[in-house]
């Protein structure tokens, strides 16, 4: 009986300090864990969107190819279809939007015409993206434009598609145009594939001219 009350006189519980160290290693780990899981999560948001513009921008070329021109629109439309409204005009909508003069609408006739070459149109993403240059103004899918005053290494290239990335400096997968000096803009960024990026990514597409 005298050695057992040895034994375990000998154990004793953690000390304060010993249990603040256990806690503040727990708190660095879980830290670890959050940003490692938002660093994945973002990578597989753009990496969804630049997949679905990927998709279109392939559509887009083969109805180019079949009819030697692009499906014809004014202005700006949404790609894809199904997006949430966000203003009072009926339909849904895409682009900046937080600014009734930016918010891009679905096109019925547009996508009328893309469904000769694509059978389905999802929207590009459901994500709100922080839109470039400002956080709280909020960016969804992506759009085509049609504007005759968008000038790419000199030559007039009025059909791009705009998009925007979670995060700084990234990726946009297809080719990016240099977005400084905007609407007369060079066809490479050299400082990485996008066109521009603060506190997210803008990627701006230009089409071939057919």
């Amino acid at each position: 009986m005298s050695k057992q009350r040895a034994v375990l006189g000998v154990s004793k519980g953690f000390t304060i300090v010993e249990l603040l160290i256990v806690i503040v290693v727990i708190g660095i780990l879980a830290a670890i864990t959050i940003v490692s899981f938002s660093g994945v999560q973002q990578r597989a948001r753009n990496a969804s969107i630049t997949s679905m513009v990927s998709t279109y921008e392939h559509a887009l070329a083969a109805y180019a190819a079949e009819n030697s021109k692009y499906p014809d629109f004014f202005g700006a439309v949404c790609i894809g279809e199904g997006y949430d409204n966000f203003d009072s005009t009926p339909g849904g909508d895409c682009g900046d939007v937080s600014k009734p003069g930016e918010i891009v609408h679905e096109n019925a006739a547009f996508n009328t015409q893309m469904k000769t070459v694509i059978t389905t149109l999802p929207k590009v993403s459901s994500f709100t993206v922080p839109t470039t240059f400002s956080a709280a103004d909020p960016w969804v899918g992506a759009t085509l434009t049609n504007w005759s005053g968008f000038i790419v290494d000199g030559t007039p290239r009025p059909y791009f598609i705009k998009y925007t990335l979670f995060g700084e400096n990234q990726n946009c997968g297809l080719q990016a145009v240099n977005g400084d000096g905007f609407p007369n803009v060079a066809s490479t960024n050299p400082a990485g594939n996008f066109t521009w990026s603060a506190g997210s990514t803008t990627c701006i597409i230009a089409l071939p001219n057919v």
